[in-house]
């Protein structure tokens, strides 16, 4: 759903927003719903506190169904491919900080070493696979 009218018109409530990235993705299961009480305080917040101007209830609602359907597609993706629960992942640090503290160039600086790994910006927003990626064979 891509269409702002539809975005402006539709209110910041957990069943119409998971509705919205169920239609997108076509997908059903969130999992766990350890997230729905987290969830619900975040969108009572935005409803009643944030005083939110039109555009800023339009980003905000495209936000919140496109991290449900990034949702919908990571607990697809585990599902499909239940051996990643059985990956090693060894990090060896975590770089967090706030803004303007210079967080982003330690983080720059370290995943310039070759030695190290780094998770891109887009490996974060987007952590499922798109659909029709295959392993070894990006679209």
């Amino acid at each position: 759903m891509t269409d702002y009218v539809a975005f402006a018109e539709m209110p910041l409530e957990e069943d119409e927003l998971m509705d919205a990235a169920r239609q997108a993705t076509g997908l059903n299961d969130f999992g766990d719903d350890w997230f729905m009480a987290p969830f619900g305080v975040l969108l009572k917040s935005l409803r009643e506190e944030a005083d939110l101007n039109q555009g800023g209830h339009i980003g905000q609602t495209m936000q919140m169904v496109t991290l449900l359907s990034q949702r919908l597609a990571t607990v697809d993706c585990f599902r499909r491919h239940p051996e990643i629960h059985d990956q090693e992942v060894n990090v060896a640090a975590a770089i967090v900080g706030l803004p303007r503290t210079g967080s982003t160039m330690m983080h720059r600086l370290l995943a310039s070493n070759p030695e190290f790994t780094a998770t891109y910006w887009w490996e974060a927003k987007f952590p499922a696979p798109f659909p029709g990626d295959e392993k070894g064979q990006p679209v």
